[in-house]
């Protein structure tokens, strides 16, 4: 499964192209069509080799001025912190390599769309969804809100969920 499908399409002439970054668990099938379409993938493993920040710069420069589409599969995290999805597979990105081109495409000047998906509250207990959501949350904040939510007193909400996280991973 992959954590972004990164779509940069003419609008005027649909034509779309599409980048996968975090691959792990393709398949026969969605090989098949990654080769038939000519997209290019980044394996976890491709992350770890090249940095992510590399990799978002190869992707900001390929589609520097086409429409984006961000779609973000939450089930490319490693389920130690997203555990609420039905596709756990391990050796999974982190959640400071989405921040980090969740950052990298906030500079992109034709962003049109982000989406997450695959987040399933139904499985794990509250702990497990909390912990989802959380990841979520961080990869939305470091594309939209760069300096953190501010709750009026001086803790920024990035700030109290991380304070709640980690007194929650400490029982």
């Amino acid at each position: 499964k992959t954590a972004y499908e990164i779509y940069q399409c003419d609008w005027s002439s649909d034509v779309c192209s599409s980048d996968l970054v975090g691959v792990r668990d393709l398949d026969p099938f969605e090989k098949q069509i990654v080769q038939e379409l000519g997209i290019h993938t980044y394996t976890a493993k491709n992350v770890r080799a090249l940095g992510m920040n590399n990799i978002a710069r190869m992707i900001l420069e390929k589609t520097a001025n086409k429409p984006l589409h961000i779609s973000f599969d939450i089930d490319s995290l490693s389920p130690e912190v997203a555990p609420a999805t039905g596709v756990p597979v391990s050796e999974g990105l982190t959640v400071e390599d989405v921040e980090i081109l969740g950052r990298q495409f906030s500079k992109h000047p034709n962003l049109k769309s982000v989406d997450v998906v695959e987040i399933n509250p139904a499985l794990g207990n509250e702990e497990d969804v909390f912990q989802t959501y959380f990841a979520a949350l961080k990869f939305l904040m470091s594309i939209f809100c760069q300096g953190g939510i501010y709750d009026g007193i001086g803790r920024s909400t990035q700030a109290n969920n991380t304070v709640a996280l980690e007194s929650r991973s400490q029982i």
